[in-house]
């Protein structure tokens, strides 16, 4: 075996985690405790293959006889291939977290909250291609390679009359550096060599991206009507500033970026088993900088906000045996991100995928969710969700496909108003089910089983690819007993065979489609112990 490479299971991976924690109370009002988490994560090269260009896969917008685009349903390729030395992300991460809670007297409670991580990573993968011909050079990416460490810090101060008020209030630290380096490693085939950083060059140059953000934060909570209504409101006002910089330029790009994101809330308790409520709130995502770029206005990208509106309904019935809650939404943005490569990337140049303003959109929706003790033993539940995530009209966007376009299966302009927005199902539903049962004295023996289906999803703004809906099903059985349990689980239970999603790349001269398939079936055990 190459080492480091695949071990020939493509989407696999061995992820091991450990954590200690320990909490002290050195009086009656003061507690402190303390925790550590690491994780070492290795994954096998995904479960991917490519609809390319080049190798005449695509099937519309032609160019010189050349189709450079994808219309329809992705088609779902379960023989795959790769080089042995591929490997996905092989990563190792440290958390630190501290907490201290001071409860001043019955009304105030004081809370420090301080957490760091430190986190490296590195995957190497090549073009999904075997090649049998000595002496051809395959072409491995690596990205991600880089570190990333993050602090922050918490304080806040909550209150609570013991009646119908209680409030909150406290301020946000956070900074992180996160570096990325992506590298090519061009390796001859039918060799031994691995792809690691000591082999490979700078595709792009060093990426290094900073931030800083403050922000305070606070929450009115008011009970009315004998405790029948409660009206919340809530607030958060941020300032960030993010600094990007890159090895291949000098020019260092920075700016600050202030945002307010209010909340409101109200309920109301019709009677003992069923409430009403309404909220709105405002969502924000602050804008950046796209480290390598080709057209400069494709340079910086601005925030993206949202307004989101909801009605819905909790309800209880039958002793408590049924439960059914249902909610309307309603969410409008501004300045929506979406991901996707930069415009005129020169020949042989390999980047990192950038962030794009899409515009204005909207989207609608019905959720639903039903829990019910049929018996003493078997307990089923429902959900599902139906919604309609649209770009209003109007609406351009440039980068990504858009040059590719010839006004036929798409506008050259970047036009997409009313498309779906990319990577969004329009209907998901799921149910599901538990049997539970005693076997003896301190044994208690069930089985679960899931279905989940979710609809398409288009790939791009332009609406052109798409991924087909998927049903995938899971179940479990296991036996506990006292503080120890077994279970013997199955995820995909029928092995389905689907395409969890895809990259769309325009770069290099070469338009690539990048399906991955999703996780084939799994089985596994899993033992507990509880202290």
């Amino acid at each position: 075996r190459i080492k480091p490479g695949t071990k020939g299971n493509l989407g696999g991976h061995d992820k091991d985690a450990y954590f200690i924690a320990a909490a002290l109370t050195p009086t009656e009002s003061l507690t402190i405790d303390a925790s550590y988490y690491h994780f070492d994560i290795s994954k096998e090269f995904a479960a991917a293959y490519t609809l390319e260009e080049f190798a005449r896969g695509l099937n519309c917008a032609p160019i010189a006889g050349i189709n450079q685009l994808y219309c329809g349903r992705l088609p779902v390729n379960d023989t795959l291939v790769a080089d042995p030395r591929s490997y996905g992300l092989q990563s190792k991460s440290n958390f630190y977290r501290g907490n201290i809670d001071w409860k001043i007297n019955d009304q105030f409670t004081a809370t420090y909250l301080v957490g760091r991580v430190k986190s490296t990573a590195s995957a190497f993968g090549a073009s999904n291609q075997v090649y049998t011909t000595p002496g051809t050079i395959i072409t491995f990416l690596g990205t991600p390679n880089g570190d990333l460490k993050a602090t922050s810090h918490e304080v806040r101060l909550a209150y609570d009359d013991g009646q119908n008020i209680k409030a909150m209030g406290g301020i946000y630290y956070f900074d992180t550096t996160d570096v990325l380096n992506i590298r090519v490693a061009n390796l001859p085939a039918l060799q031994s060599t691995p792809a690691t950083v000591a082999n490979s060059t700078p595709a792009s140059g060093v990426q290094t991206q900073l931030v800083e953000d403050w922000a305070g934060f606070g929450e009115l909570s008011v009970d009315l009507m004998d405790d029948r209504l409660n009206v919340t409101l809530q607030g958060r006002y941020s300032e960030e500033e993010k600094e990007t910089r890159s090895s291949t330029t000098p020019v260092v790009f920075k700016k600050k970026f202030k945002e307010f994101a209010p909340r409101v809330s109200v309920q109301y308790q019709v009677a003992e088993e069923s409430l009403v409520y309404a909220s709105a709130a405002r969502g924000t995502k602050s804008g950046g900088f796209n480290a390598t770029v080709f057209v400069e206005s494709e340079r910086a990208y601005g925030p993206d906000t949202n307004w989101t509106y909801e009605l819905g309904t909790k309800n209880r019935f039958l002793d408590d045996r049924l439960q059914i809650n249902g909610a309307l939404f309603y969410t409008k943005w501004a300045n929506l991100q979406v991901g996707g490569f930069p415009s005129n990337i020169p020949p042989g140049v390999v980047v990192a995928a950038i962030v794009l303003n899409s515009g204005a959109a909207r989207a609608y929706g019905l959720e639903l969710e039903a829990v019910a003790v049929v018996t003493d033993n078997l307990t089923v539940n429902f959900g599902g969700s139906i919604a309609d995530p649209k770009f209003k009209q109007n609406q351009f966007i440039q980068g990504g496909i858009t040059g590719l376009c010839d006004n036929v299966v798409c506008a050259r302009n970047g036009d997409v108003s009313g498309n779906l927005l990319p990577r969004q199902s329009k209907e998901q539903f799921n149910a599901g089910f538990t049997y539970e049962a005693e076997l003896a004295a301190d044994w208690t023996a069930y089985v679960r089983g899931d279905v989940a289906w979710q609809s398409s999803q288009p790939l791009e703004p332009q609406n052109l690819a798409s991924i087909a809906g998927r049903t995938v099903a899971n179940a479990s059985v296991g036996a506990i007993y006292g503080n120890y349990e077994l279970q013997l689980w199955a995820k995909n239970l029928f092995d389905e065979t689907y395409i969890s999603g895809s990259n769309v790349d325009t770069g290099r001269n070469n338009t690539r489609y990048t399906p991955t398939l999703g996780a084939s079936r799994t089985v596994g055990v899993t033992a507990r112990a509880r202290f």
